[in-house]
């Protein structure tokens, strides 16, 4: 779920927040600081250890910027904590990078190829908790220090993302604060909540269900950023925001549609605040844990799949504001199989199909069974957003009206996620952060995922397998769309995920902040300065 490249992991909201009276709408008084909301606490700042698109976000954005970032403009990857691209082979195997020379941890201790080899060596411990950066690594063969700004990265076999993945994906730690820490005890050690930052910005404070705060890092070596200091409100009532928002509490947030609609109409809010909408490499999915009898059946799935009202959720929930999912490919993703019609609602077709299985009601209670067993789940979901409600809703009623029993269990963020790692779930609600372009779906789809790593569906599919194999070695990109085309049919028509909907994000921004701009990633806060009065 890496739950992917935002960020701060904005999703769309789609609860109604009372709007306020206009005399409320103000702008923040400290000049200087942008303040932002968060639903959560990060479980850890540990570079090495974060595994959730919020941390994530945190991490790269302000305290450990990776080797290389894509333009945000061309997608195209560019340096920035490596001095230039990497030299590759050839046979696209070994790619030799080199560490800025300028770069320093804030402590002034200069950034060295002993900050990449113990983060490797770190990662391929089983015994330390790194499980997703263990899966990036599963087909780099070593890792050669060449001096204390060079290295060697060897792959075992070639692969078509190995650059972007490497360069934006691998996570540096500070060797000399954790040369005398075992593996195993990393995940206890400080620098979880007290990193260590070489980024444009480090970590002041973070008061656990308040506040987390960042002040600008001077010994950046790159452009130091216009704003002083960046503060997360940790606020996990999202229908909050707008009033927060208005009140100058926090300079932006993501608006549901309605609340979108009425700021639209409100003539003072639009003098303070500009908006932007825009779309994500993301979709919103039921993950059904194939590993449970329950879900083993491909036509199970399906038939719950024709249990979603995919159309009406984008029309009535989004209010148009977003479209409807088929994979985990985004819409403007060259591979993005656009031909693929999912699922449609259709509760006849459902029961048909589970009466296909055997689920019938053969005691007249309304619920169908099967040897003694009736059809219920539960559905694990966090709830940082009321549009999460709104959806399980409609489906658990719907269900009901075939026979199935379905339980809405909301979970904390970091419960949560910790119940995805270990699979104690039966189906589960979530958002998939994809890549910005080129998207490789391994991470959700391969067999040797589906007990630990983000493949939470447990699905194990060997022929899924040999397609994700013959694409990652595939540098056409044009063959390579093929082959994802036809993973996505298969995707389709087993429905280990049923996706959702793609939302639009609809963001509101306090007009204090200038060089507020639109890429086709997103908006980049890291860019923003201050407007002048």
């Amino acid at each position: 779920m890496n739950v992917r490249r935002l960020l701060v992991g904005l999703a769309v909201l789609a609860a109604t927040a009372a709007l306020v009276s206009r005399s409320q709408c103000v702008a923040s008084s400290a000049t200087s600081t942008l303040n932002q909301s968060l639903p959560s606490n990060p479980a850890t700042l540990n570079n090495l250890l974060r595994s959730e698109n919020r941390a994530r976000g945190l991490c790269e954005t302000y305290l450990a910027p990776p080797l290389l970032t894509l333009d945000p403009d061309t997608l195209e990857p560019k340096p920035q904590l490596a001095a230039a691209m990497p030299e590759i082979s050839a046979d696209h195997l070994v790619y030799t990078w080199t560490i800025r020379a300028d770069a320093r941890w804030e402590d002034g201790t200069p950034v060295t190829t002993k900050d990449v080899e113990l983060p490797y060596r770190f990662a391929m411990d089983p015994s330390c908790k790194a499980d997703a950066v263990r899966a990036l690594l599963q087909d780099v063969k070593s890792i050669e220090v060449v001096d204390a700004h060079t290295f060697r990265v060897t792959q075992g076999t070639p692969y078509f993302r190995a650059l972007i993945e490497f360069g934006t994906n691998f996570r540096l730690l500070p060797a000399h604060r954790l040369a005398d820490v075992k593996p195993a005890d990393l995940e206890r050690h400080e620098i979880g909540h007290q990193p260590l930052s070489y980024g444009p910005y480090r970590l002041k404070s973070w008061e656990t269900d308040r506040e987390i705060v960042f002040v600008r890092n001077d010994s950046y070596f790159g452009p130091k950023p216009a704003i002083d200091v960046v503060r997360f409100r940790i606020n996990k009532d999202d229908s909050a925001n707008l009033r927060l928002l208005r009140q100058g509490q926090i300079d932006l947030a993501t608006l549901s549609a309605d609340d979108w609609k009425k700021c639209a109409a409100d003539a003072d809010f639009g003098r303070t605040f500009q908006t932007f909408s825009y779309y994500l490499p993301q979709v919103y999915f039921f993950a059904w844990n194939c590993s449970k009898p329950l879900f083993a059946d491909a036509r199970v799935r399906r038939a719950l799949s024709h249990a979603i009202r995919r159309k009406e959720i984008v029309d009535t929930v989004l209010e148009g504001h977003g479209q409807v999912g088929v994979s985990p490919f985004g819409p403007m993703d060259p591979s993005f199989a656009g031909d693929i019609q999912p699922q449609a609602f259709d509760l006849d077709a459902a029961k048909k199909l589970l009466a296909d299985v055997g689920w019938k009601d053969s005691n007249g209670d309304g619920i169908l069974d099967k040897d003694g067993q009736k059809f219920a789940f539960t559905m694990i979901y966090s709830p940082t957003a009321a549009l999460h409600s709104a959806i399980l809703t409609s489906f658990k009623s719907d269900l009901e009206k075939i026979g199935v029993v379905c339980e809405i269990l909301p979970v904390d963020w970091n419960p949560y996620t910790a119940r995805l790692k270990v699979r104690d779930f039966d189906a589960c609600f979530a958002l998939w952060a994809g890549q910005s372009a080129d998207e490789d779906p391994s991470r959700l789809l391969r067999s040797s995922y589906a007990k630990n790593g983000q493949n939470y569906a447990c699905y194990e599919n060997a022929h899924v397998d040999q397609l994700l194999d013959r694409a990652k070695t595939e540098f056409d990109r044009t063959t390579r769309i093929a082959t994802y085309h036809e993973l996505q049919q298969i995707l389709n028509d087993e429905q280990p995920f049923s996706f959702l909907v793609v939302p639009e994000i609809l963001v509101a921004v306090s007009r204090r902040f200038a060089n507020v701009k639109l890429h086709k990633i997103g908006m980049r806060t890291i860019e923003w300065t201050v407007a002048s009065d």
